[in-house]
């Protein structure tokens, strides 16, 4: 008897357990179905119709549900890091619904309505792979401390009607990030509290209805794509908040203009219904300067103009650390965050992770054995995944790193051919490789990288870049000396554009406007800077001599060149003719590898003889450059007729402080 009571109890469990771990599809189209357990989804997987899900859901890590309920949904939503919420219609979210951990959002252009408010999870990243609408219907959605969405390139995220609230971000690592030049952030009828300064690097931003930024701090203005404040449509930034337009181009034109038109209107309004109301803050400009038309400035209470907030470099280079690597380290990267930096050591077989904190050397916090000779190190844009390749056994590795402990391997394939290198796509959904050829890998967040396509016919590739927008892919190859360009639309194989003679190039770098592609070419003993259009060969617009140089790397506002050579040099790149170096700094014997922190403050290089990984902080001072008007704070556009009039409208008891020049350019 006790035999078949265990016996009963035994098929009662495992009836269970096939029901809720190995759940099938959820059909509520022909009658309701009621849940009052967690439901456990697997690849292709769906909930339809009218379906009420009572104690949340679980899509299982790299795997894809199907989302087309007609209730809202009730509890916890786990999607196990690389999971995928795919929504087939809208979908509403009660008021107690929680997000486990990261995971992916596809919202094939549907609205998810928010009944109470949300919270991004601590240290966790959701992504969002196609045009998604997050309706806050008055609620918050709040970003926890170190948590983020991330928006793929050629994505749309619009978020209305809420409140979002950031917790804590590191600076060059901001909550809601967009990936890429074709990355775009909608707000309709939003107020974000800032609690600290929000970088906004790269993409675009649509302002729609009344958009409020609230707090202390400063919505920077970095990338250097154009933005757009549609009909009725208002930016309103309250007392003590700050504008700060620091675009890292030198001009709004797109970067495949033939030829380059200087131009500063950054943000287009659309006509004079479009505002932007500066209450008792202030509005910070480069010498980029930012020319607003069309549309309505109003001033209220005090309101700062300084129009010359620009810092030059200056040419003293500090040592701030240095720490022993493992056997010969032949690169190194940085975390998005600005936090980690990674470093691969070609003879001992290892990556290893340190951790930077600016006033100390860095110590090391994780270590994880590799195949033989690691070559490369990129970090993934979301800053959870590291791809390492390795030259002996030619392997592309992935590890995971959640910010302590050690790297864990996560997927591996092999690859062929040659001095290998690679890097991520802007979107962290590709890995770049070059050997042999160039190939594409796709990345999912578990698992092996899967191969995509492959092109060209390499030889001893140097180095593998990615622009900015995510479109065209530089390699360097040492024994063909040449700059090739391809081009990459997201499958199939990648399709070379060009080539360009170089005398033995050993790295080539995008500027972050992508306009530019810097290259250090090891047979001149030269840093040169090319132009690039995609209609035809970059074209070489100024060189300067350094010796012996091995590696190059651009700051993040698009100014400045760190190259390492016999020793580490700084130049300033202004758009046009030769870099100008600046200063330089001693760094021992064999540099290999330099790269700039993402927030423009430090560099890192690898010393490949010596065994050690150095970083050096730079000092900016205030510029010394003359302003030109051109460059001012500009209203209107007399040129282009009263169309292109700005109204500006300063109210009763208001008071502007002006510090640098403001052009009142209008036909009116």
């Amino acid at each position: 008897m006790k035999f078949l009571v265990n016996v009963f109890c035994f098929v009662l469990n495992f009836l269970f357990f096939i029901q809720h771990v190995w759940a099938s599809s959820i059909d509520g189209t022909t009658s309701p179905k009621y849940l009052t357990t967690n439901q456990v989804f697997h690849n292709n997987q769906y909930a339809r119709g009218f379906v009420k899900l009572k104690s949340g859901a679980t899509i299982l890590g790299d795997a894809t549900a199907f989302w087309g309920t007609q209730e809202s949904f009730v509890g916890a939503l786990d999607l196990r890091d690389t999971g995928t919420l795919s929504l087939e219609g809208d979908l509403y979210f009660d008021s107690n619904v929680t997000l486990s951990r990261s995971g992916v959002i596809r919202g094939n252009g549907k609205t998810i309505f928010l009944n109470g408010n949300l919270t991004i999870p601590d240290n966790s990243v959701i992504h969002i792979n196609s045009n998604s609408i997050i309706d806050g219907q008055g609620h918050d959605l709040v970003l926890g401390r170190r948590g983020k969405i991330f928006v793929d390139t050629n994505v749309t995220l619009t978020l209305q009607n809420m409140r979002m609230v950031q917790t804590f971000n590191d600076f060059s690592d901001p909550c809601i990030r967009l990936a890429a030049s074709k990355s775009q952030l909608a707000l309709s009828d939003v107020e974000f509290a800032l609690s600290q300064d929000f970088l906004f690097p790269q993409g675009q931003l649509f302002i729609h209805g009344d958009v409020d930024i609230t707090g202390t701090s400063a919505f920077i203005y970095q990338s250097p794509q154009q933005s757009f404040i549609v009909r009725d449509g208002t930016f309103y930034f309250d007392k003590g908040t700050t504008f700060s337009f620091a675009p890292s181009t030198f001009t709004s034109c797109l970067f495949s203009t033939i030829p380059t038109t200087t131009t500063n209107s950054f943000i287009k309004m659309e006509d004079q219904t479009s505002k932007i109301y500066f209450n008792n803050c202030s509005l910070l400009t480069t010498l980029t300067g930012c020319r607003f038309t069309k549309g309505s400035l109003i001033f209220d209470n005090k309101v700062n103009l300084n129009s010359k907030a620009t810092f030059d470099l200056s040419s003293s280079i500090n040592t701030v650390g240095s720490t022993a690597t493992e056997s010969n380290p032949y690169a190194v990267t940085w975390s998005p965050d600005g936090r980690f930096l990674a470093v691969v050591n070609l003879n001992s077989d290892t990556l290893q992770v340190f951790r930077f904190l600016e006033s100390s050397n860095p110590q090391q916090i994780g270590i994880a054995s590799t195949d033989s000779n690691p070559i490369s190190v990129s970090w993934s844009p979301d800053g959870r995944f590291i791809a390492v390749i390795n030259w002996f056994y030619g392997t592309l590795q992935v590890f995971s790193f959640s910010g302590s402990g050690n790297p864990i391997l996560v997927g591996s394939v092999s690859i062929s051919g040659g001095q290998m290198r690679g890097c991520w796509s802007p979107d962290g959904r590709f890995i770049a490789v070059v050997g042999s050829s160039l190939r594409i890998y796709s990345f999912s967040g578990s698992g092996n990288p899967t191969f995509v396509g492959e092109g060209g016919s390499l030889s001893t590739p140097s180095s593998v870049s990615w622009s900015p927008n995510g479109e065209f892919i530089s390699v360097s190859d040492h024994a063909l000396q040449a700059l090739l360009i391809f081009k990459f639309v997201g499958s199939g194989n990648p399709t070379q554009l060009s080539s360009t003679s170089i005398s033995f190039p050993q790295s080539g770098s995008w500027s972050s406007d992508g306009r530019f592609i810097s290259v250090a070419s090891s047979g001149d003993n030269q840093l040169q800077i090319f132009k690039f259009t995609e209609f035809s060969n970059p074209m070489l617009l100024g060189s300067s001599s350094v010796s012996d140089p091995y590696s190059s790397s651009w700051s993040p506002d698009g100014r400045f060149i760190a190259v390492a050579g016999s020793n580490l040099q700084i130049f300033e790149f202004s758009g046009d003719g030769n870099p100008d170096l600046i200063g330089s700094a001693s760094t021992g014997s064999t540099p290999y590898s330099v790269i700039w922190s993402p927030n423009g403050c430090f560099i890192a290089l690898v010393n490949y003889s010596s065994n050690t990984l150095q970083i050096f902080k730079v000092n900016y001072k205030k510029t010394s450059s003359l302003q030109a008007i051109s460059n001012a704070i500009i209203f209107g556009d007399a040129g282009l007729g009263s169309a292109y009039d700005a109204t500006v409208k300063l109210l009763a008891g208001s008071n502007v402080f002006i510090d640098g020049l403001v052009n009142y350019d209008c036909v009116n």
